[in-house]
């Protein structure tokens, strides 16, 4: 079962969340220890939104300090998604640099701005998310 790796020895109550009725119970014998979670660090890594619209591209970095870590990333203005990457792969300690591609209604979103308040969203199973803001001039 995934992710029971993160897990003490002990009983976890779970539900499906597919159907809200089944219920069960997650009994966890083993007397190892739990492999830390992920622990994810996120930044936007460009300043000028000239270069970004220019590029189509979103310079973003993306680090763990947990254990190897699979991270989507989502980066807004606002409510407008300017644009995503799935299936970033960081091994534990590492720094992985992104380059995350504006989808044509990012670039929409940024078109005509002097700036832009850019937020990326960070996720990974088993962790905490995390995220970062950046005015982008």
């Amino acid at each position: 079962m995934e992710g029971v790796q993160y897990l003490k020895a002990g009983t976890y109550p779970f539900h499906c969340t597919l159907h809200a009725a089944m219920t069960g119970t997650l009994t966890v014998t083993s007397a190892g220890t739990p492999v830390p979670r992920p622990q994810i660090a996120v930044a936007i890594k460009s300043s000028k939104l000239a270069t970004v619209r220019k590029s189509g591209v979103l310079k973003t970095r993306v680090s763990d300090s947990g254990s190897d870590a699979v991270v989507d990333l989502v980066a807004l203005v606002g409510t407008k998604k300017l644009g995503h990457v799935s299936q970033v792969d960081v091994a534990t300690g590492a720094t992985e640099p992104v380059s995350l591609k504006l989808s044509a209604s990012g670039k929409k979103a940024l078109k005509g701005r002097s700036t832009a308040t850019v937020k990326l969203e960070g996720t990974v199973a088993f962790g905490k998310p995390d995220a970062a803001s950046a005015k982008l001039k």
